[in-house]
């Protein structure tokens, strides 16, 4: 896929905002309503994204993805008595637990084993199998399109023109 190309749903939502949005969705509960805006690049797709989300809990999230724009590529999950901050890679190799008014630091945990994320969703898709199960409770199919249902959204918000071809998937 060109990322650049907005015939092959290039841009930075559907290439990388799609992370976030499921990490926000695995902490806080199925999106009910998202709030996006995007920076245009000159073959139409979005460069970069800025979004809301509301969950059907009841909490909120907030995330930015970029191909031409970097944040601080931290995920932090705030509570109403402390916070938890990992650096935006998956798996995180360390979280740091915040809790009390002034936020000091009462746990870090780290992980260093050096396993590639997508090692941990070849390991589920196995053990799925291997128990004759067609979904992960981790990630239900009801999980799977409330966040492709999310993204579109956002994307359509965002003012993206959808590919007039099947994005090259047939």
């Amino acid at each position: 896929q060109n990322i650049l190309d907005p015939q092959q749903a290039g841009g930075a939502l559907l290439g990388q905002g799609c992370y976030p949005l499921a990490m926000a969705q695995d902490f806080l509960g199925p999106i009910s309503e998202i709030a996006s805006f995007a920076s245009l690049g000159k073959s139409g797709v979005d460069e970069n994204d800025a979004w809301i989300t509301r969950h059907a809990n009841g909490g909120l999230g907030v995330g930015t993805v970029g191909l031409r724009a970097r944040g601080s590529l931290v995920l932090e999950i705030v509570g109403t008595t402390g916070m938890a901050t990992a650096p935006l890679a998956w798996p995180p190799t360390e979280i740091t637990v915040r809790t009390g008014w002034g936020m000091e630091i009462t746990e870090v945990i780290r992980d260093d084993s050096s396993v590639d994320g997508f090692v941990h969703t070849i390991r589920e898709v196995m053990r799925c199998r291997a128990a004759g199960l067609i979904e992960s409770p981790h990630m239900t199919h009801a999980d799977s399109i409330n966040l492709a249902q999310s993204l579109e959204t956002a994307w359509r918000r965002a003012g993206v023109t959808p590919p007039t071809v099947g994005m090259g998937l047939g």
